[in-house]
């Protein structure tokens, strides 16, 4: 009978799996293991950093399904809920002006390209708060439909448009 390590056992609220740092575990957070995908230059062409360095993204979701969850995410080896988890870290989604292919775009105000102090001020959002905010009813408009300001206003969606970054024809 194998034993295992009570360490094994025990739930981790990170989700994320340890790496060595010298001699010493150190777990990294969900923003942590993200800029470290984005560090790295064999994914540019997968997922990159937005001209501006205040949002980033994913040119090919399918290869980053296939390529990058599983070695970098290991519980979110579905593109579906590594989007989940984006939400969950507070995460914006936007249109990314001429973009194909299903190309998104991310960005936080705290996430930035050379911000990496800046990830520990970093938390998710509770269980707890995310239900409850998902059981408030949305406004009603003057015509009783149930529809946010955000939905019926055209220049709040224009203003959600991000740039694709300048990658030269890909």
């Amino acid at each position: 009978m194998a034993s295992s390590s009570p360490l094994a056992d025990s739930p981790s609220d990170s989700e994320e799996p340890a790496f060595r740092a010298g001699t010493e575990s150190v777990s990294l957070t969900f923003p942590q293991r993200l800029m470290e995908v984005l560090d790295e230059p064999r994914y540019e062409h997968i997922v990159s950093w937005i001209d501006d360095g205040k949002a980033f993204c994913i040119h090919q979701p399918s290869k980053f399904e296939q390529k990058i969850l599983p070695r970098h995410f290991n519980k979110a080896s579905k593109f579906s809920s590594f989007s989940r988890k984006l939400n969950r870290w507070g995460f914006v989604r936007h249109n990314v002006a001429g973009a194909s292919g299903g190309s998104s775009a991310h960005s936080h105000p705290l996430f930035c390209r050379d911000g990496h102090k800046r990830l520990l001020q970093m938390s998710p959002k509770s269980a707890a708060g995310a239900s409850a905010s998902s059981k408030k009813a949305a406004p009603r408009s003057s015509n009783g439909d149930n529809t946010s300001a955000e939905t019926t206003n055209p220049s709040s969606a224009a203003s959600n448009d991000i740039m694709a970054p300048g990658r030269g024809g890909e």
